[in-house]
C-alpha cells in the first residue's frame, strides 16, 4: 500500500473503525427509502463506532475519544421501549454480541484511557 505522506500536524488524528456487532436484519425498506423497489422490500443494517486518537507532537501525550457506542447488547432493556416496540412491529431481527466497551478492552484499550464519548 502506498504511503500518503501526511506531514506532522497538531490537527492530525488516527481513526480506527469498530464493528460494534450490532445488526438489524430484515428491516422494512419503505420507512427509509423511496421509491419502493420490487425485490428490495427489506435490508440489513449494521452499526460502527470509531476510536479517535490524537498524539500531541510536542508533549507526546495521546488523547482518545470514542464516536458513537453502537447498540447495547441488552437492547430490550437498554433501549427506549418505543424503539424496541418498533423493531418488533417491523418484524426485524436484532443481534448484538458485545458492548463497545468489551470490544475496546479485548483489543487492549483501557476504558479509563477514553477521555470522551460523542453520541450521535
Amino acid at each position: 500500500m502506498a504511503s500518503l505522506n501526511i506531514p506532522q500536524s497538531s490537527s492530525t488524528v488516527e481513526i480506527s473503525i469498530i464493528d460494534t456487532t450490532f445488526r438489524l436484519l430484515k428491516v422494512p425498506a419503505p420507512p427509509f427509502m423511496e421509491p419502493n423497489m420490487k425485490g428490495f422490500e427489506t435490508f440489513d443494517a449494521c452499526a460502527y463506532s470509531f476510536l479517535i486518537k490524537h498524539k500531541d507532537s510536542k508533549s507526546g501525550k495521546e488523547r482518545r475519544l470514542v464516536f458513537d457506542l453502537g447498540g447495547p447488547k441488552d437492547y430490550k432493556n437498554d433501549l427506549p421501549p418505543a424503539v424496541v416496540h418498533q423493531f418488533s412491529q417491523w418484524g426485524c431481527e436484532v443481534i448484538v454480541d458485545k458492548y463497545v466497551s468489551e470490544i475496546l478492552e479485548e483489543n487492549g484499550v483501557p476504558l479509563d484511557s477514553i477521555e470522551a464519548v460523542v453520541w450521535r
